[in-house]
């Protein structure tokens, strides 16, 4: 990922709103795990289909990943668990050398 790039994990309200009332970030050994957030709040992927109206779908590496947008530029990322099609992890990821403005408003 280039300076340029930013990207921001994606959790609940729900589980946010209850890891958090404590204060305490849930952190592992490398930084923020979003994992637990996802665990507390089952989501099927299928939540995630609409984004298409708005970002076309890209191609992905993997058959546990949808991509939406372009993995080098503006993105969001949904991973998940190919059995379940339960959401493990969803990331945003914002090239500031691309246009992004319509994408906030679009998901907005």
């Amino acid at each position: 990922m280039a300076l340029w790039q930013y990207t921001f994990q994606i959790v609940t309200k729900e589980s946010y709103e209850y890891l958090h009332k404590d204060s305490n970030p849930v952190s592992g050994e490398d930084g923020f795990d979003e994992e637990p957030y996802w665990l507390l709040t089952p989501t099927k992927r299928s939540l995630f289909d609409g984004i298409s109206s708005i970002i076309s779908k890209g191609k992905s590496w993997s058959d546990a990943l949808d991509v939406y947008g372009n993995l080098e530029s503006n993105c969001l990322n949904v991973l998940f668990n190919t059995a379940t099609q339960e959401v493990e992890s969803v990331s945003f990821r914002i090239d500031y050398t691309r246009q992004y403005k319509n994408m906030f408003v679009g998901l907005s």
